[in-house]
């Protein structure tokens, strides 16, 4: 703003300006980009939650995968009946002979193996499987959008520190121009309109300025609750160092000095080509169809015979009739064949085959979304480039035109009406350009989101 008058007149009036020195006792921050984002992926619970999700998903497969090999187990049992069967021997005075005893008890090992389920268990193991790297995709989904949320919260930020200091500037502007009109009251060369429409001036940039202070103070909290910064800090009035250490007449200090990346460091961060990869809702969809897939062909499974193999080896009593220890061991095979089970086998396939159409379905919408998002994008991006430039030349041209007029109003060829109109629009013209700038690096952010690996 300091192309607006002479620098010598300028610089009158801005040293008639009391000084006010950076805020003391207002503490600093200093935040990257990169910092940010680092601080999000590690303090969000819901992507923590999410991992734990992955894990438990990964350890379920596990689990299930061991029905795959065989079962070593031990057994011990112990049983006693009131009644013994028992015999008499057709022999006079003979005694009756018990086939068993009161008590009865057993211990050993055994094993068991279905070696034979039409790859019901097989099936089961990879549906798992696959469900898990659908639980993994859907994690590297939620990350990417926890990273978009934390870049365009950070931006929002920059925009609004970019906001207050150009309204700052504005404000001293006004008031270094309402003194100047003062002055110029006094020796009958300005009028009592033009003081009272600086005047103005001064309270419409002083409520701008606290406004726009405000809406900082939301997007600073916005951030601090994403990234965990800020904790035992006051953010209710924060602004740059830069902005603080000049703070014009009638404005609060400082609560918080904050220092962010400027734009145009942000903006040639993201401006690079990011490696393509596919999406991973996309592929989160695909794995989720695959085990339903999968599942459906463990259920069809049950229709057909299934095969098991026991042995089982260890010491038991009694030994029949005869009262003594035995040490016994057996070998078996069983077959079992389901004949009527109801309609439950068949509507269980339909159920899991009905459910791997509708995640192949909403995968089918996610890419129609995702490519119109992407275009879209693309062509937000292209229109605001072509702005960044208008808006430049706007900014150099306002500027030197606030600066021509004011000439002009001292010289008594412009009315000071004109003054504030050109002062407004170099104003706009800089919030435009900043504005500008910020939602480029949120379109930059949305297609690094939409495009590549994070």
């Amino acid at each position: 703003m300091t192309g607006f008058w002479p620098m010598s007149t300028l610089g009158f009036l801005l040293a008639a300006l009391p000084a006010r020195g950076e805020e003391r006792g207002a503490p600093a921050l200093s935040l990257s980009l990169a910092v940010a984002q680092a601080d999000a992926l590690k303090l969000s619970p819901g992507l923590r939650a999410a991992e734990r999700e992955r894990e438990a998903a990964e350890a379920q497969a596990r689990g299930r995968r061991s029905a795959l090999w065989p079962r070593l187990g031990f057994d011990a049992y112990w049983r006693g009946v009131t009644d013994v069967p028992s015999v008499a021997l057709p022999v006079p005075g003979s005694p009756l002979l018990s086939f068993g005893t009161h008590e009865s008890w057993g211990v050993g090992p055994n094993l068991s193996w279905t070696f034979w389920d039409s790859k019901a268990a097989w099936n089961a193991s990879r549906s798992l499987e696959a469900a898990a790297r659908s639980r993994r995709q859907e994690t590297a989904a939620l990350r990417r959008l926890l990273l978009l949320e934390t870049r365009l919260a950070y931006f929002k930020v920059q925009l609004a520190l970019e906001h207050a200091r150009l309204l700052a500037d504005s404000l001293r502007l006004a008031q270094a121009q309402h003194e100047d009109v003062a002055q110029r009251l006094r020796y009958r060369n300005a009028s009592r309109i033009d003081l009272l429409s600086a005047h103005q001036e001064v309270l419409d940039r002083l409520g701008q300025l606290r406004q726009a202070r405000s809406d900082l103070a939301s997007g600073v909290r916005d951030l601090f609750s994403k990234t965990g910064a800020g904790a035992g800090t006051d953010p209710s009035l924060p602004l740059d160092a830069r902005t603080a250490s000049g703070l014009p007449q009638g404005t609060e200090p400082a609560s918080l000095l904050l220092e962010l990346e400027p734009l145009g460091t942000s903006l040639a961060a993201l401006d690079v080509r990011a490696e393509e990869a596919p999406d991973p809702r996309l592929r989160a969809l695909e794995e989720a169809a695959q085990a339903s897939r999968l599942a459906a062909r463990s259920a069809g499974a049950e229709r057909w015979p299934k095969l098991q193999l026991t042995a089982r080896t260890g010491v038991e009593y009694p030994n029949g009739p005869v009262r003594e220890n035995i040490h016994q061991n057996a070998l078996g095979v069983s077959l079992s064949l389901p004949l009527f089970e109801g309609w439950r086998v068949a509507e269980e396939v339909q159920r899991h085959a009905l459910q791997a159409r509708a995640s192949e379905e909403r995968r089918s919408q996610a890419e129609l979304d995702l490519e119109r998002d992407r275009k879209q994008a693309g062509d937000q991006l292209a229109g605001l480039r072509v702005q960044q430039g208008l808006s430049r030349q706007a900014v150099s041209e306002t500027e030197e035109l606030a600066r021509l007029i004011y000439d002009s109003y001292k010289s008594g060829r412009s009315t000071f009406l004109e003054v504030q109109s050109a002062n407004l629009r170099a104003l706009e013209a800089k919030v435009r350009s900043a504005r500008t700038d910020a939602e480029t690096l949120a379109q930059l952010a949305v297609l690094r989101s939409l495009s590549s690996e994070e």
